[in-house]
């Protein structure tokens, strides 16, 4: 299925993994993406869900995206907590996706369906790749004590390095139960594992939650591509922090209010 989108798409398949629990958050994000580009893009999605209801909610609203069913039990389909166990698992589980991708040679940008799109990063990919070329693009974090490096958009080229940064990863991941992806990412970018070269976007263009904790005064100072809504715990909170700040596009009834979600997205732009 990764190929089949790859086929279709002129530069990156967008991927994730998605659970019951973010089915909403997941809608409002393909929404956002609507808003600021066109269906179109939805041929570049690929999503592995952990239930089968998450893939046909998704595919009845949007039907261009392709969305592959790997059943869980209801554990791994609830509202997890970051850094819980179960958390973890699903991670690990990711990790093993995105080894799997590599393998094939797909270039993926790797997504979590708790951001904010204000614009379309792809020509601020190719930017950051004009000067030198980068194996691997990622954020940063906003708060210094935290590692250097997020994973949201994670952009993984077809690269040899690229290849076996994700090995190593998935490969840790199984090793040791309790590490995240992050921690590994950080580690491996700074050692330059395998001679990885890892770039960054600059927090200015990719943001992090630390932006939702702004005044619109000091937001003025920013133009983002993309927010990251981190540092908070728990859907309902992230979907409420969104919705208070005007990005909630989704109806009472979980449907995509386009027009609304394009003026709202409008009141971003400097």
């Amino acid at each position: 299925m990764a190929k089949q989108v790859w086929k279709k798409s002129d530069d990156f398949v967008m991927f994730t993994v998605v659970n019951e629990g973010y089915m909403n958050l997941t809608n409002n994000f393909l929404c956002n993406l609507h808003a600021i580009g066109s269906q179109k893009i939805h041929e570049k999605i690929f999503i592995v869900a952990l239930q089968k209801k998450v893939c046909e909610n998704l595919k009845a609203e949007w039907p261009k995206l392709q969305c592959l069913v790997f059943e869980t039990d209801q554990a791994h389909n609830e509202d997890v907590e970051w850094g819980k166990k179960v958390y973890v698992q699903i991670l690990a589980f990711r990790a093993q996706l995105l080894d799997e991708l590599a393998k094939l040679h797909i270039p993926f940008i790797l997504f979590e369906s708790d951001s904010i799109w204000f614009k379309l990063p792809f020509d601020l990919i190719q930017n950051a790749t004009m000067v030198d070329d980068a194996d691997i693009i990622v954020p940063l974090n906003g708060y210094p004590g935290k590692e250097i490096f997020a994973v949201d958009p994670l952009v993984a080229f077809n690269t040899s390095a690229t290849t076996l940064l994700f090995e190593e990863m998935r490969h840790q991941m199984e090793k040791n139960p309790e590490i995240m992806d992050q921690k590994i990412l950080n580690e491996l970018c700074s050692s330059q594992f395998k001679g990885i070269v890892c770039r960054n976007f600059e927090w200015s263009d990719v943001a992090d939650g630390k932006w939702f904790k702004m005044s619109d005064r000091e937001r003025k100072n920013y133009n983002p591509f993309i927010v990251n809504n981190n540092y908070y715990v728990g859907v309902k909170n992230k979907a409420a922090r969104q919705a208070i700040n005007g990005l909630w596009f989704l109806s009472p009834k979980g449907h995509c209010n386009l027009s609304k979600a394009k003026k709202s997205l409008a009141k971003f732009k400097n």
